[in-house]
Parts: C-alpha cells; structure tokens; sequence
C-alpha cells in the first residue's frame, strides 16, 4: 500500500500542476489511505477488501 499511495501521490500532484481532474486516481487514494489508516500499509491491494468490511459494504467472500 505504501508504495502505491506514494504513486498515487505523485499522479495527483501531477494533475494538480497541469490543471487537471482525476476522479478515479483520487477515489482510489482514499481508499489506499483508509486501508494505511485501519492497520494496512504493508499489506497488498487485496487489503482493500477490508475497507468495504469497515464501510460496511458487503463484499463476496
């Protein structure tokens, strides 16, 4: 996780500086953080299953 946030990070920045909108790349970043937040930041992108169990989404096992 922490090295994708890092990414994520530098896409967004980049956006930022040309002006520009990435909705999906910042939806992406919250849930990348709301996984570090809960205990997650060395784990992989299968961690964000656990954000939905937070949020209470119901997510197939």
């Amino acid at each position: 996780m922490e090295l994708h946030q890092k990414d994520l990070n530098n896409a967004l920045d980049a956006a930022r500086k040309l002006k520009s909108f990435l909705p999906a790349t910042a939806l992406a970043q919250q849930l990348f953080s709301a996984c570090s937040a809960g205990g997650g930041s060395a784990l992989d992108h299968s961690a964000v299953v656990r954000v939905h169990r937070m949020l209470g989404d119901k997510v197939p096992t």
